[in-house]
């Protein structure tokens, strides 16, 4: 009884814990759009993948290096747009590094981290044709 007690309660580091999220939404991510086969869109090729896993592994160094991971999930999904695949789950790569950004910055950073994620989340909206106008 003791030992599972312990078990339960270790502390599992905070790199471990961002590191299976972001390889958690990168499988996520990739089985959906494995799966996708619907027109306009672009299949999921092996670009698609290449593409997913920079919008999601990053996210791994989000607590370290939150603007970095903003810029380099922001790239990887306008590139992944660009490309014409459905941009449906791959906008929350650039989510959370804006989270994570805002989270753990200053007010000054955060404003300048949504003037870099603002416009490329709305890219994804426009893609998706729910922006109005």
């Amino acid at each position: 009884m003791e030992g599972a007690r312990r078990l339960v309660t270790r502390r599992v580091p905070r790199w471990a814990v961002d590191a299976g999220v972001a390889v958690l939404i990168f499988a996520m991510m990739s089985l959906v759009g494995g799966g996708f086969r619907e027109q306009p869109w672009r299949w999921f090729d092996g670009w698609a993948y290449l593409l997913t896993a920079a919008v999601c592994l990053p996210l791994a160094a989000r607590r370290t290096a939150p603007v970095l991971v903003l810029v380099l999930t922001s790239a990887a999904y306008l590139g992944y747009l660009a490309r014409g695949h459905l941009p449906g789950l791959h906008l929350w790569g650039p989510v959370l590094a804006l989270y994570s950004v805002a989270a753990m910055t200053t007010v000054r950073t955060s404003l300048a981290a949504v003037a870099v994620a603002g416009p490329v989340l709305y890219a994804g909206a426009a893609a998706l044709g729910i922006t109005s106008g």
